[in-house]
Formats: structure tokens, sequence, C-alpha cells
């Protein structure tokens, strides 16, 4: 077994090596674009390559995660090598994580354990052209739900479980004229791979072009972008997507700037009567009393009906808040490739900011403090599922960090609906054909919650809970799920530490009825820094 699972991870390796060289920061740990506080102060050239291994042992009642009799338990070892990497130098920055968990059962193995899963992330960016060219890149594989109303992924069950691997390539060159305007061209290839069959693999490439106001102009600004892009799926027939958008602000007040902009888009999916492109507008404003504070507001008008978005943000010494709403036109493979969850990383990026003020320091004390507390990349990180179809996703968000003495609290929610826009006969192979309108308008909404206790320097407590309901509005099936986990974490020394966890799950064991299942599993693990 674990040799098979080794030539697995060689194969893999030249993808995170090629992600950590061409890769597009994680763009938040160290390059933030988004509502900014305080710049971050240059760094001196660094690298950093951390060899990891984690060996844990996980005690079960429900290994397959199967419903009442069904429900079997197991004791798992594991043993998980991997890697952490960070680069932040003048030409590349970047961040890579690696994991190989290989699992061994002590008992006879049963259908539904998984024997090995990958975990990578890796983003980055490297300039080739001092202030022109530029690539970014993305790769990653995790392990995700194929339906909202079935089990939830927990690692080494293969119940309701694909392994998605996606990557990204993008180079651009940018061009200022002077101080009027600064242009961008922009080359995009990326890919989706889910090893499933019905969700059929896919490429896309997209030609991109954007033209905004250079530092000449007081005021008045504007930005001009226009995209093409191709996506070939290797089950379907091509989909061509086109859009474009012009927007003007001014700066009405220091604090205050209104907006107004026109748009076009184009999809060519087989759509269920309405249309599938059009004009549309918008106008808005951004209310920015402060550098830790802005609120952006905008309504307007898009092809598929009404369409806004709220943006807020507010950062004090100890906390950090922000809510969204948005909607846009979706679909699997793009949520896979640009996650709308909520972005841990950002949240903890700006609570870090004033103890970490060096961007790569502050990276590090991220990834440690997620290995820490068992955060994931996004929370709730469970709300993309498997479908062909084009959705028109409606999307509120709300999150909230708070860094104590001895305690840190991220707290978020969510709504979410997804209603689609093309036919269900794209998804027939993959749900079947009896359950193919289940999908068709989705409803989720979901509260969680990670507190960390800082016992002494050396241990700390951490407590995570999640909630989450599902419904199908077209089918009425209705289920719910949830978590909680308390663990403690205690550092052997510099390059060692040692946890235990208890874990409660519970949710539904099935795609078309509700039929409820429980999982409770102690764990313990070591985590080594090679």
């Amino acid at each position: 077994m674990q040799r098979v699972a080794g030539r697995q991870g060689l194969r893999l390796a030249p993808l995170a090596f090629a992600a950590l060289l061409c890769a597009s920061a994680r763009a938040q740990l160290i390059e933030q674009p988004k509502p900014a506080p305080e710049a971050d102060q240059p760094s001196t050239a660094r690298w950093r390559f951390i060899p990891t291994l984690d060996l844990r042992t996980i005690l079960t009642d429900n290994v397959a995660l199967a419903p009442g009799a069904r429900a079997h338990g197991q004791l798992i070892t594991e043993i998980s090598p991997g890697f952490r990497a960070n680069f932040n130098t003048p030409r590349i920055k970047g961040y890579a994580n690696y994991n190989l968990r290989m699992f061994s059962e002590l008992r006879d193995r049963r259908a539904g354990a998984r024997r090995n899963a990958h975990s990578l992330n890796a983003n980055g960016r490297a300039e080739l052209v001092n202030d022109m060219i530029f690539v970014d890149g993305y790769a990653a594989i995790t392990q995700v739900g194929i339906s909202p109303f079935g089990q939830t992924p927990n690692g080494y069950s293969s119940a309701n479980t694909a392994d998605v691997k996606t990557w990204r390539i993008s180079p651009s060159m940018l061009n200022r004229f002077g101080n009027f305007a600064v242009s961008e061209l922009r080359y995009t290839k990326d890919g989706v791979s889910a090893a499933r069959t019905g969700l059929g693999d896919t490429v896309g490439d997209t030609a991109s072009v954007s033209v905004r106001n250079g530092r000449g102009w007081q005021d008045l600004g504007f930005d001009l972008n226009a995209s093409n892009q191709v996506i070939r799926d290797k089950l379907r027939n091509d989909t061509h997507v086109k859009t474009g958008n012009f927007n003007l602000n001014y700066q009405l007040f220091d604090t205050l700037a209104i907006t107004a902009g026109r748009n076009y888009d184009s999809y060519d999916y087989e759509s269920l009567g309405g249309a599938n492109s059009g004009n549309g507008w918008n106008a808005g404003f951004t209310w920015t009393p402060s550098r830790r504070t802005s609120l952006t507001v905008n309504n307007g008008q898009r092809y598929y009906g009404p369409s806004r978005v709220v943006k807020a943000f507010h950062r004090s010494r100890r906390t950090v808040w922000s809510v969204t709403y948005d909607d846009s036109v979706t679909s699997t493979r793009g949520n896979f490739l640009l996650p709308s969850t909520v972005d841990t990383a950002f949240l903890l990026n700006n609570l870090l900011l004033p103890t970490f003020p060096d961007p790569l320091e502050r990276a590090n004390a991220i990834e440690e403090y997620m290995r820490a507390t068992g955060l994931p990349l996004s929370l709730p990180d469970k709300i993309n599922f498997f479908s062909n179809r084009f959705s028109l996703q409606k999307q509120l968000r709300a999150s909230v960090a708070v860094r104590g003495a001895r305690t840190n609290v991220v707290l978020t929610a969510f709504r979410s609906r997804r209603e689609a826009l093309s036919t269900s006969v794209v998804d027939s192979v993959l749900q079947g054909t009896s359950t193919s309108n289940q999908l068709d308008n989705v409803d989720q909404a979901g509260v969680s919650t990670a507190f960390n206790y800082r016992l002494t320097p050396l241990t700390s407590l951490n407590v995570r809970g999640e909630v989450t309901h599902n419904e199908s509005l077209t089918t009425a099936l209705k289920t719910s799920t949830g978590s909680l986990r308390f663990g403690a974490r205690h550092r052997l020394d510099r390059k060692a530490h040692a946890t235990i966890e208890l874990r409660h799950v519970r949710g539904n064991a099935s795609f078309t009825e509700k039929i409820p299942y429980t999982e409770n599993a102690i764990t313990a693990y070591l985590t080594i820094q090679l």
C-alpha cells in the first residue's frame, strides 16, 4: 500500500514544485488586495522549506459514515509526510503546503475506507521582467463532498467524497502609459479534474485585457475589462464565456466615491428558457472613513435580472469584521478554481498584522495557527457540490475574528442559494435520472466557530463547531450536518507537537432521503518538523 501511495506522491512532486516557482501568492498571505490596512514593510530576500511528519491514531465508531446498524468501528493508524514552504524574494513570492496521508487499519479493511489521500495548496507569483511581465500560478488537491445531501468528508472515508485537482498558470504583461493609464494583458490556462464519472475533466483558456486610470487622474477614474474564455470538457461540448465591463468612479469627498458602469455577459449553455447573454448596468458608492474601514455598495442589472454587491470591512486592534453579499453566474468548476467562501487566511492575515508586520513571518504564523486549530482554508468549506450546470449563485457571508491576550475566536455565517440556469441533461450521468432535478434550486445556510485558548506557553485548547442546513427547493429534501471537535495541543519541543482530539459528527447518509448517521472518534497525533 505504501509503495503505491509513494509512487503517487512522486508523480505529484513536480506539480507542487512548479506551482511554487510559477505560482500566485496565496495572495492574501503576502500581498493582500482586499481592503488593506497599513502597508507591509518590505522583507529581506528569504525562503523556507520545512519537511513535516504527522503520526496519527484514530479510533472511530463509524469508519464509513454509514447509518444505523451498518456502522462499524475501526482503529486506524496514519502516517502523513509532507512539507511547508515559503518564498519571499525580490522575484518570487509564494507559498505551498503538501501532505500525503497513508492509512492502515488494524482490523480487516471495510468497504468505504480510503488507503491514502493527497492534500496540496500552492500559490505564488514570479516577476520575470521588472514591473512588466509576471507569471501567477496555483495548484491544489482537496477532498470534497459530491452532494450537499450526503456524508461530510472526514479524510479517510470515501463516502460522498472525491479528490479534486485544480491548477492554474497565468502569464501577464503590465504596461504603464506615464501617469495616464495602466494596462494588463493576461492569458490564463486552468484545469479541474475530479476523477469522477459524470463530472467531466475540463481545461479552460482565457484571454483578458484591462485598462485603468493612472496616477495623473485626480478625482475621476475609470477601468475597462474584457475577457474571452473557452472551456473544453472531455464529456460535453465546449463552452464559451465572454464578459466585458466599463466603470467610472468619481471622488466626491475624501471618504466617499461614487461609481457607475456598463457590462456585458455571454454564455452559450443550453438554458432553461431564459436569456443567456445581454447588457447590464451598475451604480453605487464606496465609503472609506479610515484605512481600517470600508463599505462598498452596488446595485444594477445583469442579463439574469437584478444584481447587487455589498462589501463591508472593519479592522480594529484586536478584531476583524467582514460582511459580503454578491450574485454571479457560476459552476462547480468555477467554485473549485475561485472559492467563494470565507477565506480563513484573509481573516487571520488582518488579525495578526499588528503583531507580525513582516509578510513572511505573518504567513508562517497563520500556517502554524491553522495547523494547531485544524482550521480549513475557507469557512465554511463544504457548500460546493458536483454539477455540470451553470447556476445563478446568491451568497451572503459574514465573519469576525477576535484576538485576546490568551484567546482567539473566529466566527462565520453564510447563506447561499444556487438556481440552475442550464438544463439538467448534462447531469444525467452524474446524478441519475431519478434525482436529476434535485440540484435545480439549492438553499444552504450555516454557522461555524473556532475557539483557541492558550492555557500555558506550551499548551493550548481548541474547540471547533459547525452546523450546515441544506434544502432542495425543487424536491423539498432537507438535511442538516453538524460537527463538534475538542482538542488539546502541547508543544514537546521546538519542532514537535502532540495533540489529542475528540470529535462528534452527525449528518445524512443518503442523497435522496433523510437517513441520519453519527460518528464519534478520538484522535491522537504527533506533528514533527524535520
